[in-house]
């Protein structure tokens, strides 16, 4: 009988491909803490682009993250805060979420505000660059930010 060979090396390539993943996502969670603005959100196979109403329709949908695991912004109607967790391994969950209560006009404004408050609350994975932040879910929908 024949024994399957041993392969040694295993491991050692195994670890250097979690380190490359780990490289690859851009999770270095000390990027987050800055203001970002909303430009596309939606499923990754068909963003929407991001849509402004009448006062008090607000003219950008922010998200500020803070070092201290707090978060604060727009949804395109409501001011928006909360708090948020995230590692050095692209894991993201955003708890706590909380907003005003203003009523906004405008075609798709409530609709688009709604989406992305759910979207924020089922992120779960993030990517971030200098200039960038990208927030997704496990249903591959996506939040895609650009720095303010």
């Amino acid at each position: 009988m024949k024994k399957k060979p041993c392969c040694r090396f295993s491991l050692p390539f195994a670890a250097l491909f979690a380190l490359a993943l780990a490289v690859g996502c851009n999770c270095d969670k000390t990027k987050l803490y800055q203001t970002w603005v909303l430009e596309k959100y939606g499923p990754e196979n068909a963003l929407k682009t991001v849509i402004t109403g009448n006062p008090p329709a607000k003219p950008e949908i922010l998200l500020t993250l803070t070092d201290t695991g707090q978060f604060n912004g727009t949804d395109g109607c409501n001011s928006i805060f909360g708090t948020y967790t995230a590692d050095k391994y692209c894991k993201i969950q955003f708890g706590g979420i909380n907003s005003t209560l203003i009523f906004c006009t405008g075609e798709g404004i409530m609709e688009q505000a709604a989406a992305v408050t759910n979207l924020l609350r089922n992120a779960n994975r993030y990517e971030v660059t200098d200039t960038q932040l990208k927030l997704c879910t496990p249903a591959k929908e996506t939040l895609l930010y650009h720095k303010k």
